[in-house]
């Protein structure tokens, strides 16, 4: 079957039209400060500013010298490995990872459509999702019409966090730095302004103060703990983003029955949070 792979964060080139260059995808784009929310998608209707149709297998930062691998060992493994060719029967989908991950389901609608076009129209689809992509394919999946779940052979998730990641509370707090604090990355303001960094919150939030000791009673997605407990509170509409953040989270957690219409594997190691809820309950 066609594979369908959506990659995680940082696994799409961005393409400013506006500033004509990628403000992410190459040792340029590394080096600007150019990653605002002006890029990202409009909820009205308009043309979109950011392209993001090429996927980054591999981030060149000093060409020909100095690489940092996305997806290139996965390309690798499929067509060395399994036969696979890219664009040929293998095609990576590119998404804003910086917008809501609600918003995926459309993309991978249109291209299923696509692959139905060349391949046939009863042809069913692998999907591969990586890292927080299967948020957004698990809402999609539970909402979509029949006929795409019906299209849906197989669903692999790569370390899917379905209870979130501790990451977004770093990044939130230090930023994120793809190469090193000695190039320009994104800064906790920037990270703040990306609806995917609340989505990711997690929902087993346990927190502990700097002595080791549990802070009971603590709410990950109350605005007040937040400032009184040394996460950033200072971040505007805080309140209405840890909000949207739970929202999205609880319409992706436990198990519906529309799940069951589509097979699947997650793959995921000990420091996954879903894993470390299971291993501790009593069952």
């Amino acid at each position: 079957m066609p594979v369908i792979y959506i990659g995680g964060i940082l696994g799409s080139k961005l393409y400013d039209r506006a500033r004509q260059g990628y403000t992410w995808g190459d040792a340029r784009g590394l080096l600007s400060r150019h990653w605002d929310a002006a890029t990202l998608p409009p909820d009205a209707p308009r043309p979109r500013r950011v392209l993001l149709n090429e996927q980054l297998h591999e981030f060149k930062i000093i060409p020909g010298l100095l690489s940092s691998i996305v997806t290139r060992d996965v390309v690798n493994a499929l067509e060395v490995g399994l036969g696979y060719r890219e664009r040929a029967d293998l095609f990576f989908l590119g998404y804003d990872w910086r917008d809501d991950y609600r918003r995926l389901g459309a993309r991978i609608e249109n291209e299923i459509q696509r692959v139905r076009l060349q391949f046939g129209q009863d042809q069913q689809v692998i999907l591969i999702g990586q890292s927080v992509a299967n948020l957004g394919l698990r809402y999609w999946l539970r909402q979509a019409d029949p006929s795409y779940r019906a299209a849906i052979g197989k669903w692999y998730a790569f370390g899917p966090p379905w209870l979130g990641t501790w990451n977004a509370v770093h990044m939130l707090q230090e930023g994120c730095w793809p190469g090193s604090r000695l190039v320009n990355g994104f800064a906790p303001d920037t990270v703040a302004q990306c609806p995917s960094s609340w989505q990711l919150l997690p929902t087993e939030s346990q927190m502990r103060d700097h002595d080791g000791q549990i802070l009971h009673g603590f709410n990950i997605f109350d605005a007040h703990h937040w400032r009184d407990n040394g996460l950033p509170g200072h971040i505007p509409k805080l309140q209405a983003r840890l909000d949207q953040g739970r929202a999205s989270m609880r319409a992706i957690s436990g198990w519906q029955a529309e799940d069951a219409h589509i097979p699947q594997t997650w793959f995921a190691n000990a420091r996954n949070l879903a894993v470390t809820a299971a291993v501790r309950g009593p069952s």
